[in-house]
Order: structure tokens, then C-alpha cells, then sequence
């Protein structure tokens, strides 16, 4: 056993504290940073042509990864009839839907689109929106976001 001499100093333990602080903070950066991103909708915008129906063209958008130009082809539903399958080939990706057209077509209100997935740029894509037809160009209108939002 050694002796401790009085001229001899223990060094303190560091203290874990400091340490303990900057994981809690690290940890919650990285638990609310992809909810805060998910959550954060944005404002969409876009009208199209659709007088080669299934293609439509993108006359209008403010959104740069579905720029004006953009084809929008659809493919119908099984059931209902007023249902239909959008896929929008944008920038770099693509994203696919599904579009509710009966309140439209009944003359009772806007139709309702809504994305949930894509490919490339649109990964994660997601919007929900509405449609109206002023018997010349077709319009969405709503937000989208990345992720659950």
C-alpha cells in the first residue's frame, strides 16, 4: 500500500456534468430537428393544361422542383370514376397521388388531391390540395412539405 505524502496533491475528478448537458442538448437537436422539418408546410400553387388529357402541362408553379412545362399524366382509379392516379414527372423526380374529382364534378365544392411519396428530388414529398377548374386551366392550391407533415 503507498503511503500518501502531504506535498502530493490529488488530482479532482473532472466533473461529468458538463458532459451529461452538451449529450441532452445533442440528443434533443436530433430528435426535434426531423419533426420540426415535417411540420413546416409551405405554400403551393400550380395551374395546368390539360387539353391532352391524360397529359397535362404545367402552365404556372411556384414550386422549382415542378417547374412550368412539367407533364402531368393520370391514370383512372378502379373505382370511384372521379378518382384518379396523377403522376407529376418534375425536376429530377417524380411523385404520384391520388386525386377526388367527385365534389367537382357534382358542382358542389373543389376536388381534393393529396401526395405522399416520390422518387429522386420529390422523395418524401408530400402535399395537400385543393382543385378548381375555371373552365380552361386546372388549379392546385394547398401545402406540401417533406416527410409526415
Amino acid at each position: 500500500m503507498r503511503l500518501i505524502r502531504a506535498t502530493e496533491r490529488r488530482r479532482p475528478i473532472p466533473s461529468l456534468r458538463p458532459f451529461l448537458v452538451v449529450a441532452v442538448i445533442i440528443s434533443a437537436m436530433v430528435v426535434v430537428a426531423p419533426t420540426a422539418s415535417a411540420s413546416s408546410r409551405k405554400a403551393f400553387h400550380l395551374a395546368k393544361n390539360c387539353d391532352t388529357f391524360p397529359t397535362c402541362i404545367v402552365t404556372a408553379s411556384n414550386y422549382k422542383k415542378i417547374p412550368v412545362g412539367t407533364e402531368i399524366t393520370y391514370s383512372p382509379a378502379s373505382v370511384p370514376p372521379s378518382r384518379l392516379l396523377p403522376t407529376v414527372h418534375g425536376r429530377h423526380g417524380t411523385t404520384s397521388g391520388t386525386c377526388d374529382l367527385t365534389a367537382i364534378n357534382a358542382g358542389t365544392g373543389p376536388g381534393r388531391c393529396v401526395f405522399s411519396s416520390g422518387t429522386g428530388s420529390l422523395t418524401s414529398f408530400t402535399a395537400s390540395l385543393s382543385v378548381t377548374f375555371d373552365g380552361r386551366l386546372w388549379y392546385w392550391d394547398g401545402t406540401y412539405g417533406y416527410g409526415g407533415g
